[in-house]
């Protein structure tokens, strides 16, 4: 008996591609292709699936294919009953809430956990500042919150937006609105961003052709318009003075007073020619040459760098060689400014907690280092006082408290598990051939951030405290034979942790009532088991440091607008 040789089936229809069965001709080969079939598609169910062929639909699941005439050269189209459809686009909506109640709790949850001052396992946390870099204070924290939350979820949807996902864009955006209204009115007139949202919103109606929605939208663009005039003041002077006489928002207003055009079109009003006439213009004046761009693509510019200075320069190329060049030094310049704030924050982390919860305040941390008090003891001070300056600096008068607080210091740099990155060799070296053992010379590097003199200072604090508490209890940290030897007899080679439980002993023996020392909270014990780190990170991989990337529009797409309104209009005039 032969065996039949498996054949392909090409699809069409809900699933394009081809099946391959083991035969044709055997019974229930029809329902072996609904069933691979439905798989490929997703469909649970695959009596929802209907098959077609040649006219012919493939009802009865007991037969062979080849009972409805299906040979290799069939086409077999591939339909879902409305009924799976159904099913599947509440799925997707089911889907879409889902990401939306997790997108919400997750900028909610950045937004309540504060500016970066307070001590976390190293979850998101969101710095505002001005476009001129300076940070924005606010008397309620909700405020705060409320502008953090509506700024993270305006960024995540015009990342979707710039997709073209406009249904899923609006959903996100219509989310940030309602956030900003829980914000204070008076912060939120120090910003644009509310109006540049109310304009986003509007642009999503516009794209999904949601007539109905437009004409009701001319409230929010008559926000938007208020907005930015209030941010960029009459004219945009404001912004020409805090950019020195550029023109970055131009294709904010091209969108704006399109969209204003639109509006007015479709509810009758014959302000609509004026808007579009307006938009015209300035979606004119953002057209740059393709000789303007070759011309600062040779002094090394990209396309984006020279689109857009040609653009807030309103095509001079002179000038915008100087704005590319400035804003290429100030992007340098905000580079170098975060990494150093990333490095200040991990060193604060790594003292650990104040008793209110708060990392160790950095300004006043180097107050007191400039006044001679060296840094980790310093650091050890205010957070043991929740970083009041004057307390901080009567312990550290102390020469008792002192003492203490050196053991807290060496304890807080032994039990850090943050510090994973090795120190500088060469450093190492020297420290090593001073006579300081290795586990000591790696720690003192490590807090210090390889800063060798400081490193010095910090271990002979350490050996003097550790002397100072019973050096029979504690060990020292140097030796002529480069072992630190403890009351067990233990070596420098002991885990970090068997020398942090020497110096809490000793610390304890030291401490008035023998209190136990409190230990900084560990660096990998989170607190907020629940968070979603996922749709957090989301949120934080589209926030942009650029303060100038929220007026880089593409205004193609508004030219053809502009064009078909204009055109429409003259039909209308016609009739």
């Amino acid at each position: 008996m032969a065996v039949s040789e498996p054949v392909q089936i090409q699809c069409a229809g809900a699933y394009s591609g081809t099946v391959t069965l083991p035969s044709l001709e055997v019974a229930g080969s029809v329902a072996q292709a609904r069933q691979l079939i439905s798989g490929r598609i997703g469909e649970g169910n695959s009596a929802s699936v209907k098959l077609i062929a040649g006219g012919r639909t493939l009802e009865d699941d007991a037969k062979a294919l080849t009972d409805y005439g299906v040979h290799s050269k069939t086409r077999l189209l591939v339909m879902r009953t409305a009924r799976a459809a159904a099913s599947a686009k509440l799925a997707a909506q089911e889907s879409r809430a889902q990401r939306l109640a997790r997108l919400k709790d997750a900028a909610a949850a950045v937004a309540a956990r504060g500016d970066g001052s307070s001590w976390n396992d190293g979850a998101y946390e969101f710095a505002l500042e001005n476009q001129a870099g300076e940070g924005l204070r606010f008397d309620d924290p909700q405020d705060r919150k409320a502008l953090v939350m509506g700024l993270a979820l305006h960024e995540q949807g015009k990342q979707i937006l710039e997709k073209e996902e406009y249904q899923e864009a609006l959903d996100v955006l219509l989310l940030a609105e309602e956030a900003f209204e829980m914000c204070n009115p008076k912060h939120l007139d120090m910003v644009d961003n509310v109006g540049l949202l109310m304009i986003d919103i509007v642009w999503c109606y516009f794209q999904l052709r949601a007539i109905g929605q437009l004409a009701a939208g001319r409230a929010r663009l008559d926000k938007a318009q208020g907005s930015l005039q209030r941010s960029h003041g009459p004219s945009g002077a404001r912004m020409r003075r805090l950019h020195g006489n550029f023109c970055p928002e131009l294709a904010i207003y091209v969108r704006l007073e399109l969209l204003q055009g639109v509006a007015a079109f479709h509810s009758g009003d014959s302000k609509a020619s004026l808007h579009l006439a307006s938009a015209l213009a300035k979606w004119q004046r953002l057209q740059v040459s393709d000789e303007s761009l070759a011309t600062l693509a040779s002094m090394g510019f990209t396309t984006s760098q020279a689109t857009r200075a040609l653009r807030f320069c309103e095509g001079d190329t002179e000038q915008a060689a100087s704005f590319a060049a400035e804003q290429a030094q100030l992007s340098k310049n905000r580079k170098a400014d975060h990494k150093e704030q990333k490095k200040l924050r991990k060193e604060m982390r790594s003292y650990g907690a104040t008793g209110s919860g708060k990392l160790v305040d950095a300004a006043g941390l180097q107050l007191l280092e400039n006044m001679g008090f060296q840094r980790a003891l310093a650091a050890e001070a205010l957070k043991q006082n929740d970083n009041e300056g004057q307390a901080a600096l009567d312990a550290l008068a102390d020469p008792k408290r002192a003492e203490q607080l050196q053991l807290a210091a060496y304890l807080t740099s032994a039990t850090n598990t943050s510090a994973k990155v090795s120190p500088d060799p060469a450093a190492l070296d020297t420290l090593l051939n001073m006579g300081f053992n290795r586990k000591s010379a790696t720690t003192a590097l490590q807090q210090c951030q390889d800063d060798q003199a400081k490193a010095v200072d910090t271990l002979v604090s350490w050996g003097q405290a550790a002397r100072a508490a019973g050096s029979s209890d504690v060990g020292d940290v140097a030796s002529g034979s480069g072992e630190a030897i403890g009351a067990a007899g233990t070596s420098v080679g002991q885990p970090a942790a068997d020398a942090a439980s020497l110096l809490a002993q000793a610390l304890q023996s030291s401490k008035p009532g023998g209190d136990e020392a409190e230990l900084p909270p560990p660096a990998d014990e989170s607190q907020e088991e629940d968070r979603d780190a996922e749709a957090e990170a989301e949120l934080a991989a589209v926030v942009k440091d650029d303060p100038l990337a929220a007026y880089d529009v593409d205004v193609r797409q508004e030219g053809l607008a502009i064009q078909e309104y204009l055109m429409l209009l003259q039909q209308q005039q016609k009739q």
